[in-house]
C-alpha cells in the first residue's frame, strides 16, 4: 500500500545513518518492508492489511507531528497492539 509523506521525512528514511525509531522499534517486533522514494511516495507491506495500515498510519504521523525518538517509541508500542 502506498503512503504518502513529505520529502523531508523521505530523505530521512533513506539517511544511512540515524534512520527512524519507530520503524528500528517496531522491525524488531514485527517484520515488515518499506519502500522509500525520493518523492515521498512509502510503499509498506506487512505481510496483511491491518499491519499495513497501522505501519504507513504511524510513518505519517511521525512525519506531520515531528516526533522526537521517545514519542517514536511510545507510538510504536501503540502501533504493535493494533497489528
Amino acid at each position: 500500500m502506498i503512503f504518502k509523506v513529505s520529502l523531508g521525512m523521505a530523505r530521512r528514511m533513506l539517511a544511512a545513518r540515524g534512520g527512524i525509531t519507530l520503524l528500528e522499534t517496531m522491525g524488531a517486533k514485527i517484520g515488515f518492508e518499506v519502500t522509500v522514494g525520493r518523492n515521498g511516495l512509502v510503499h509498506v507491506d506487512g505481510g496483511n492489511v491491518k499491519t499495513t495500515l497501522a505501519i504507513g498510519q504511524a510513518i505519517q504521523e511521525v512525519d506531520v507531528a515531528a516526533l522526537g525518538d521517545e514519542a517514536q517509541k511510545k507510538l510504536a508500542v501503540t502501533t504493535l497492539k493494533q497489528c
